[in-house]
């Protein structure tokens, strides 16, 4: 016979050997040890199940943040990239932007062009070229006209300063203007 049919015998003829009370107490404790047990397989299995579903979420909610991460990321990547091929081709010369502007928009001619180039602090690659226009009366029509000019231009200018003389001239003010552009080192006006 195999050991485990003779343990099996033993435990039977043992438990035969019993009162009916001590069959039936015996019987309560082993359903009452079961459900025990039962009970707390169940919680093991449920807590590990809401512990993964739990990570689950968290592993999804990550992997949300890095595809916009992502998204964003590669946004900043092109604007960079645009902004650099813009930097490459700028040969842009303010002045005769400035006067083709003005002349489009019938406004008298700049009198005044004071021209400056800076490196740019962090960027040792780039230099910032700026100039000093000063138109000698100008309306607040006509200076609207050119900063709109300047803002819808395709080319990388900026309106960095402006000043307005308070003592009106003929039809209008005079106007100090400083537009910065910024070119790669090695191009340029």
């Amino acid at each position: 016979m195999s050991r485990s049919a003779a343990l099996f015998d033993r435990a039977r003829a043992a438990f035969g050997g019993l009162t009916e009370r001590e069959q039936k107490l015996l019987g309560v404790m082993v359903v009452v040890l079961t459900l025990f047990a039962g009970y707390f397989l169940y919680n093991a299995v449920v807590g590990n199940a809401r512990t993964w579903k739990d990570g689950i979420e968290t592993r999804r909610a990550a992997i949300s943040q890095v595809i916009a991460a992502r998204a964003r990321y590669a946004a900043v990547v092109d604007e960079q990239r645009r902004i650099s091929d813009i930097l490459d081709d700028n040969t842009l010369s303010i002045p005769s932007f400035v006067e083709s502007l003005a002349r489009q928009n019938s406004i008298t001619r700049p009198r005044d062009f004071r021209d400056q180039q800076n490196p740019v602090a962090d960027r040792p690659d780039l230099t910032a070229d700026s100039t000093v226009v000063v138109f000698p009366d100008m309306t607040p029509a006509q200076l609207t006209q050119i900063a709109r000019g300047v803002v819808e231009s395709n080319h990388l200018l900026f309106i960095q300063r402006l000043r307005l003389d308070t003592r009106p001239r003929q039809s209008g003010y005079e106007v100090e203007m400083t537009l910065t552009t910024f070119r790669r080192d090695g191009g340029g006006p």
